[in-house]
Parts: C-alpha cells; sequence; structure tokens
C-alpha cells in the first residue's frame, strides 16, 4: 500500500537545487514547515512529495529515514541535512543556492519518490539514501 501522505506528481524540466531546502535563502522556509506539518499531522503524519510554494514554485520534499545526518547518493555525491528533509527546488542559476551545493539541471519533466523500504530518495535520475548502511 502505497503513503497517502505523500503527495506524488513530476517536477518540470529546469535548473533544480537538490538537498535540504533549509539552507535556501531564496524559500520561505516557515511557509513550507505549514505544508509538511498541516494542522492536523499529527494524527494524520508528516506530509512529503510534491507542493506549490507560496510563490507558485512547483516543488518536491521528502522526510529522510534516519533524521539528520549527512546521505551519499548512487554517484558519491554527499548532502547534509539538518531539518530531516531532502527537497528538489527550482532555481534561475547555481547563484541561488548554497556554497557548494548540488544544482541539477533536467531536460524533460521528471518524477521524485520516496521508497519507505529502503529509505531513498529518487529525484530523477538520482537516488540518495538517507537509511543507516
Amino acid at each position: 500500500m502505497r503513503n497517502p501522505n505523500i503527495n506524488r506528481g513530476k517536477l518540470r524540466p529546469g535548473l533544480y537545487y537538490v538537498g535540504d531546502l533549509c539552507y535556501l535563502d531564496t524559500v520561505d522556509w516557515s511557509a513550507m514547515c505549514k505544508q509538511f506539518f498541516p494542522e492536523d499531522w499529527k494524527e494524520k503524519g508528516q506530509q512529503s512529495g510534491v507542493f506549490t510554494d507560496t510563490k507558485g514554485k512547483i516543488y518536491a520534499s521528502y522526510s529522510t529515514a534516519c533524521g539528520d545526518g549527512i546521505f551519499a547518493d548512487q554517484d558519491g555525491d554527499f548532502y547534509g541535512v539538518d531539518s530531516g528533509s531532502i527537497g528538489c527546488y527550482p532555481v534561475e542559476s547555481e547563484d541561488d543556492a548554497p556554497d557548494d551545493a548540488a544544482v541539477y539541471y533536467f531536460d524533460e519533466e521528471f518524477d521524485t519518490d520516496y521508497d519507505e523500504e529502503t529509505g531513498v530518495i529518487r529525484i530523477g535520475d538520482i537516488e540518495i539514501n538517507t537509511d543507516i548502511l
């Protein structure tokens, strides 16, 4: 059975920051947290998946399996996490992302998802293992 707390969908082609969204200066982190933790979240659980922010930008965010830490993708690139989540947010240029951040260009519409059994967050062809190895 698929988790009903994951908002599934696709993201548009373009340039994206991939990592902990709390590090981005260009987002309204407080408003995002209200999306992840709606008023009834204690009964229904934290929300993950694809969202639209207050600026109308479509993005994705998923809780990690092990909370905060440093997690690697299949290519050995690392993602530091302090909010217990990893996301994918559209940016205009690499300058909009934190220093040394992961920024990727996606040529086509792409899927994002989270596999609860393995703890793997998938963003396009990027697979980030967020479970303890």
